[in-house]
C-alpha cells in the first residue's frame, strides 16, 4: 500500500475532500459489541459527506468477528447487530447498505481463499497487526481471534469490490497485509483490492484522551440519564484558555461541541456569559472556538450549555431505540458503577 493509496482528515489542518471518493464504492466497518457512545460522532458526520458524492456506501456489521473476539453466540450478536444498525441508520441518519459478515463470510470462495492465505502467512507479518495493547502485554498474550480478524477484515473489503476502505488510523497497519499477497487480491470482478483507504481521526473521551485509550466510565453512552450525563461533564478535562493543556491530551469540551453538538442541531448554540446577563450565539463550532481560546466564554457555562444540547439529544435516541434491543447492556458499566 503506496502512500499515494491513502489519505488522511484532520480537522484541525485539513478537512474532507469530496473528490476522494466521487462515483466510488466506499465502506466502514464496525464490530456490535459494545453500547454505543458519542466516541463514533465525527465517524459518523464524515460518513455523510462521503455518501454525498460517493457511488455507494455500505457499513459492514462484524458480527461473525465479534463472535470470535468475546464469545457471544449468534442469537447475542443478531441483537447486537440489529441495534447498531438502528442507531446507525434511524437515530443518526446513515441510509447506508448494511452488511453483516455472516451474509458472505461462509461462502464457498470466502473460505477458500481465507484458508489459502493463513495457509502461507507467516506469524512474524501477523504479528504486526496487533493493538499496542497486546505487544505491551506480550505477543504471547494474545488471542488466536486476534490473527484471524485481521486477515478476514482485508478480505471483507476485497470480496465486496470495495473502492474505498474508510477506517482510523490504527487499522493502518492491517490493510498492509493486503500488500503481502498481491496474487490474491486483484483488479478482477472478485477479491479486488480496494483504490484507496481513508483514515479518519479517532474520537475523544471526556477525559481528552484517544478513543481507544477510553473506558465506559469516560465515554458519554447514548444511554447516559440525566444524573450520569451531568457527572460525566462535570469531570470533563475542560482547561481555561489560558492554561496549557496536558500532553497527549485535547480540550474534550471543545471536542464534543466539534463532534456531538454542532453537526447535530440546526439552530445557533447559545451559550450564557460568565456575567449571567447575556447569552452569547454561535452558528459556527469555528466561531465558538474563537471565542473559547480567547476566554469570552468560560468552561463552566460551556459545560452548562454542553449537558442541555447533549441531554435533548440522548432522550430523543433513547426514545426511538426502546428496550427490546437493549436489554442486554449494563447500565452500571455505563455509569462507572462497575468495572
Amino acid at each position: 500500500m503506496s502512500e499515494n493509496d491513502t489519505f488522511t482528515v484532520d480537522p484541525e489542518r485539513n478537512g474532507f475532500c469530496p473528490g476522494l471518493v466521487e462515483s466510488m464504492n466506499t465502506i466502514w466497518g464496525i464490530a456490535p459489541i459494545a453500547p454505543l457512545h458519542l466516541g463514533y460522532d465525527n465517524f459518523i458526520v464524515l460518513q455523510k459527506k462521503v455518501m454525498a458524492t460517493a457511488n455507494s456506501h455500505s457499513i459492514l456489521l462484524a458480527d461473525n468477528h465479534a463472535m470470535m473476539s468475546h464469545g457471544l453466540t449468534y442469537s447475542e450478536i443478531s441483537k447486537r447487530s440489529t441495534y447498531y444498525e438502528v442507531y446507525l441508520r434511524h437515530c443518526c441518519g446513515l441510509n447506508a447498505n448494511y452488511v453483516r459478515g455472516s451474509d458472505f463470510q461462509t461462502k464457498h470462495e470466502y473460505v477458500e481463499r481465507l484458508y489459502r492465505i493463513i495457509s502461507r502467512l507467516r506469524f512474524s507479518k501477523i504479528k504486526r497487526t496487533l493493538s499496542k495493547v497486546s505487544k505491551q502485554d506480550g505477543v504471547d498474550s494474545a488471542y488466536a481471534s486476534s490473527l484471524l480478524y485481521s486477515v478476514m477484515q482485508c478480505l471483507d473489503c476485497c470480496y465486496l469490490n470495495i473502492d474505498v476502505v474508510i477506517s482510523s488510523p490504527d487499522q493502518k497497519k492491517i490493510y498492509r497485509l493486503i500488500d503481502d499477497f498481491p496474487d490474491e487480491f486483484d483488479q478482477s470482478r472478485v477479491f479486488s483490492k480496494p483504490r484507496r483507504f481513508g483514515y479518519f481521526p479517532l474520537g475523544y473521551d471526556i477525559a481528552g484522551k484517544p478513543l481507544n485509550q477510553s473506558k465506559s466510565a469516560t465515554r458519554i453512552s447514548i444511554h447516559e440519564t440525566q444524573e450520569t450525563l451531568s457527572a460525566k461533564i462535570k469531570q470533563m478535562y475542560a482547561p481555561p484558555h489560558d492554561q496549557p493543556l496536558a500532553e497527549g491530551r485535547v480540550n474534550a469540551l471543545i471536542e464534543h461541541f466539534r463532534n456531538s453538538v454542532f453537526p447535530w442541531v440546526s439552530t445557533p448554540i447559545l451559550i450564557r456569559l460568565d456575567n449571567n446577563s447575556s447569552v452569547a450565539s454561535f452558528d459556527t463550532f469555528q466561531e465558538f472556538q474563537t471565542s473559547y481560546l480567547t476566554g469570552r466564554i468560560e468552561p463552566q457555562r460551556c459545560k452548562d450549555a454542553l449537558f442541555t444540547y447533549l441531554w435533548e439529544r440522548l432522550s430523543s435516541i433513547q426514545a426511538a431505540m426502546g428496550s427490546g434491543i437493549c436489554d442486554w447492556i449494563s447500565f452500571d458499566l455505563i455509569a462507572g458503577r462497575q468495572k
